[in-house]
This record gives C-alpha cells, sequence and structure tokens, in this order.
C-alpha cells in the first residue's frame, strides 16, 4: 500500500508541475505589455503612433497548431514564430476628423523579415472580430501564415473597429485606404523602431471591403516609398 501510495503520489507531483509549466507558457505567450516607443514617433499628424501593445508570442509549433485547426484546403507550414502587436494610430474619417484607429502588426520572433504583407480584412459587424482584437481569430491565424513563413503582417481594423469607437464608414472607399496608407505608415515606424530596418518588398491582399484599399496601390506606392508590388 505504502509503495502504491508512492507512485501515485509522484504521478500527481509530476501532473501537477506538468500543468504548472503548461499554465506558465500559456500566461507568458498570452500576457499583454506595453512598448516603449520614442515621443518622436508620437504625434497629431495622420501616420502617427499612439500605443503599442504586444498581446501575444507564439513558437512555430503553436502558430502551425493554430493554423492547422480551420482545415485549410492546401495545409502551410509555419516555420518561425510570431510576435503580435496591437497598435493605435492616428488617421482621418470620411469627413476630414481625427480619429484614433488600431490594427496587428505581426513579426517573425527568430527570423529576418524578407517581405511586408498588408492583409484588408472582409466585412466584419462587431469591433471585437477586428484583427488586432483577438490573440486567436482571423488576425492571428493570417499571421501564422504570413509571419511564420517570414513576412511582416500589417493588418489595419479601419476606422470604428478594434479599438476605434467612431461609427465605422463601411463600404467608404476612401477612409477605408486613408485608414491603411497611415496604417503603414504608423507600422513602418514600429517595425524601424523593433527591427531597424523595413523590407523593401510590399505585397497587399484583401476581400469583400478589403478589396477596396487595392484602388489606392499607387497612392500607398507614393506615401510608403516601397520598390516592389506582387
Amino acid at each position: 500500500m505504502r509503495i502504491r501510495r508512492r507512485i501515485l503520489l509522484s504521478v500527481l507531483g509530476v501532473l501537477i508541475a506538468f500543468v504548472g509549466v503548461i499554465g506558465i507558457f500559456v500566461y507568458r505567450a498570452v500576457r499583454t505589455f506595453d512598448v516603449a516607443i520614442s515621443d518622436s514617433a508620437k504625434g497629431t499628424e495622420p501616420g502617427a503612433l499612439v500605443s503599442v501593445k504586444q498581446i501575444a508570442q507564439y513558437p512555430a509549433f503553436v502558430a502551425q497548431l493554430l493554423l492547422s485547426s480551420v482545415g485549410l484546403p492546401e495545409p502551410i507550414s509555419v516555420n518561425h514564430g510570431i510576435t503580435l502587436y496591437r497598435v493605435t494610430y492616428r488617421t482621418t474619417n470620411f469627413d476630414g476628423s481625427g480619429v484614433v484607429a488600431s490594427g496587428l502588426v505581426a513579426l517573425p520572433s527568430d527570423a529576418p523579415a524578407a517581405r511586408v504583407v498588408v492583409y484588408h480584412h472582409g466585412t466584419i459587424v462587431h469591433r471585437n472580430t477586428a484583427p488586432s482584437s483577438s490573440r486567436f481569430g482571423e488576425g492571428a491565424l493570417v499571421a501564422a501564415a504570413v509571419t511564420g513563413n517570414g513576412g511582416i503582417l500589417i493588418a489595419p481594423d479601419y476606422i470604428g473597429l478594434g479599438e476605434s469607437h467612431a461609427l465605422h464608414p463601411y463600404m467608404c472607399a476612401k477612409s477605408t485606404s486613408t485608414a491603411s496608407i497611415d496604417f503603414l505608415r504608423a507600422a513602418r515606424t514600429l517595425v524601424e523602431h523593433l527591427r531597424g530596418e523595413w523590407p523593401g518588398s510590399l505585397c497587399l491582399m484583401g476581400f469583400s471591403q478589403g478589396g477596396m484599399p487595392r484602388l489606392s496601390l499607387r497612392e500607398i506606392s507614393k506615401n510608403c516609398t516601397t520598390r516592389g508590388f506582387w
């Protein structure tokens, strides 16, 4: 009986230790904390940063699990860990007024970035389903596919979604494009602050409502001094 009891206590101890390690890992992976940004990166003009929070950091195998959970018709392999940031920045609304909007920036945790990919999400009706609002939602899934393969993901929430509480100007191409351009500026400031460099290749993708910003391709090129598009 004593031997059996000792075995049971040993197994219980191992289980408790295992659960503790998993708990610490999960806490470290999804904890939120502010990222210090210099005052020179902030301001009142469109494209200026307001705040940056790291909201999650997943190793490659966790990002792979997230991506595999949605049952893609063609599997995508994840090669790098990903770090997710919720960024708020200044932009201009449809009526010309200044407004603070938000978006998701995702960086590969263990590799230099090869390209920048801007993802314009489709129609959504709830603020908390915007790319930067969830650690496990659409933004994280796209980040697993893009950033998990060495790219920087830039995903604007649009005005009125995510951290923005303004009225969402649905299907307003001008304000959607302006918010995307200004977020690209803010994201570049953040990436250069964190990594010291900005890749020269810029890719745009989107669908449904997110297809509109691509109409401003030349304007984005003019404002962001990129070298190429795919």
